[in-house]
């Protein structure tokens, strides 16, 4: 008998996509201080990224050596124009330039592994493409400095949490149907690799809380994205996933798929915080299907042609935009594919040596 279980899910997820985003959902509101929140998470998130790309560089010194002068080339430019923005000079500008930069650097062509790192820094490339993340903090406002564009706030930040809810949709469907992950073996497996063991890994759970628990936890947590829906409720899925991304950090060495997405909800938790606490709004939209501008349609067909990819294989032209969108594949983390999956370790030797 044939699972039906990844059409129904596919169906249903683009009917959430879809209302959500036509909706305004979560957020058809935003708190007085967003943009100390908006410009606090540029100059985070952008000084993480200069560490990303020198440790980036240092593992490219270490397989090649000095002579891939493009690379180096490229990864020395793009931590220029990381410190423009998180000075905030010409911030639109610099945000718009880093990322076909960054898209330039990955490639398919020398890229022909794409990660889950990869995705996560394409969404947010493109959340700060939208927004305006120099009113505070920055020469741009100090200067009185003109930006080149101005879109809807509300917008931007509903791309971004859409945007991530498609790669946790993915994720949820992909462990779902895991015998391995079901198990909790999955993820006893995986720690205990010797490239991501940072401690012995066996009864130090087991005394607490089983490995199956923590798999099943994982599931649950992803399910709660139907609480975006809900003003007093979204905070609960943002305090499990942050709790997720911490373990992340402190758990594997994962650090900047970890440390991304700490960041991503320490936004998102302090938005809503500030929205309950502070009664006074910057914006607030009313947005219908009649009321769709060209903006809205190609936002909208990034995200369900992005929720596709991770379902079904687009074809060449459909694969070629959701590359160089938000670059989302099937998120087969902890399944079989990724336990057992065949891997190539390239060691060259030591960067000091």
């Amino acid at each position: 008998m044939k699972n039906y279980s990844r059409e129904i899910i596919f169906i249903l997820s683009t009917i959430f996509v879809v209302f959500l985003y036509i909706l305004e959902i979560p957020y058809n509101y935003l708190p007085k201080n967003y943009f100390v929140f908006l410009s606090i998470f540029r100059i985070l998130y952008f000084t993480i990224f200069i560490i990303f790309l020198i440790k980036l560089k240092e593992l490219n010194i270490i397989q090649y050596g000095s002579d891939y002068k493009e690379f180096n080339l490229l990864i020395n430019l793009k931590i220029l124009i990381s410190f423009f923005i998180i000075v905030g000079f010409y911030t639109h500008i610099f945000c718009l330039i880093h990322f076909f930069l960054y898209l330039y650097l990955f490639r398919k062509s020398k890229a022909s592994f794409f990660g889950i790192e990869q995705s996560y820094h394409q969404i947010v490339g493109i959340f700060f493409i939208l927004s305006t993340s120099n009113k505070y903090y920055s020469f741009d406002n100090a200067l009185n400095l003109p930006n080149i564009y101005n879109l809807t706030e509300i917008k931007s930040l509903n791309f971004l949490i859409l945007s991530i809810s498609i790669c946790l949709i993915s994720g949820f469907y992909e462990k779902i149907n895991s015998n391995i992950w079901k198990s909790g073996n999955a993820l006893k497996i995986f720690l205990n690799l010797p490239q991501i063991k940072t401690v012995k890994y066996g009864e130090l759970f087991s005394n607490f809380i089983s490995f199956k628990s923590i798999c099943y936890l994982a599931l649950i947590n992803q399910t709660m994205l139907f609480f975006l829906y809900f003003d007093n409720l979204r905070i609960l899925f943002y305090f499990g996933e942050l709790i997720f991304s911490i373990l992340l950090i402190t758990i594997a060495p994962f650090h900047f798929i970890g440390e991304t997405f700490i960041l991503i909800f320490l936004f998102f938790i302090s938005i809503d915080i500030s929205a309950t606490l502070n009664k006074e709004v910057y914006e607030i939209s009313e947005n219908s299907l009649f009321n769709l501008n060209a903006i809205d349609f190609i936002l909208l067909f990034i995200l369900l042609n992005s929720l596709f990819s991770v379902f079904y294989k687009p074809s060449k032209v459909l694969g070629f935009i959701n590359r160089y969108s938000l670059g989302l594949y099937p998120f087969k983390v902890y399944t079989e594919t990724h336990v057992y999956g065949i891997r190539v370790f390239k060691i060259s030797g030591f960067l000091d040596t």
